[in-house]
């Protein structure tokens, strides 16, 4: 056929497929984004620091947040509901909870890399170079770099800051970069005076 060979061919097009049950890689990790940014948000701002003696909070506010985001998932992030979505909810909140748990009883990569004194949490989706913020401004041998994005999540300990980028990673990173976690790979920094 000439117009399939026009398309496939010259066009470099794939054919559409049947759009399938259930989340997609995008949706899921959007998902999981979603209950960790309202679980840290919610804990932040009742001043609730990252210590192992206030995990039961953290696991409720979790269990809330989940709550409150999985029943409307499908029709928020746009997927239709597979038959196993009551499963796959358990699943999710599952993995959530052993994240969350390990990450306020000093079993997470923050724990091992900075040591188990108590974190606050300092900033949640902080942008910039967007939203009317000034980019992060890099030095490159005198040439400005401007860069623009979001930070997941900031933690203050101490006189440091660290900063959590939380991605369900399907793939594995090199170590150099990142810290595997338990369900996702978290990649930080230090920010300190003198670091």
């Amino acid at each position: 056929c000439g117009f399939r060979y026009f398309t496939s061919r010259l066009l470099r097009l794939e054919p559409l497929e049947a759009p399938e049950d259930g989340m997609d890689s995008r949706q899921l990790g959007t998902l999981y984004h979603e209950i960790l940014e309202a679980t840290y948000q919610a804990l932040g701002g009742a001043g609730v620091a990252i210590t192992p003696d206030r995990v039961s909070e953290a696991l409720d506010v979790l269990d809330q947040t989940a709550d409150r985001l999985m029943p409307d998932a499908p029709q928020r992030l746009g997927f239709t509901p597979s038959s196993q979505w009551v499963q796959e909810q358990q699943v999710l909140r599952r993995k959530l909870k052993r994240l969350v748990h390990d990450d306020f009883t000093g079993k997470s990569p923050l724990d091992k890399k900075f040591g188990g004194a108590p974190r606050a949490i300092y900033g949640q989706e902080v942008r910039f170079g967007q939203d009317g913020n000034p980019p992060l401004t890099i030095d490159l041998d005198g040439e400005p770099l401007r860069v623009r994005g979001s930070i997941d999540r900031i933690d203050q300990q101490g006189d440091r800051v660290i900063v959590v980028d939380t991605r369900r990673a399907a793939r594995r990173f090199r170590r150099t970069k990142l810290h595997a976690g338990v369900t996702f790979r978290c990649w930080f920094t230090c920010w300190q005076p003198k670091c």
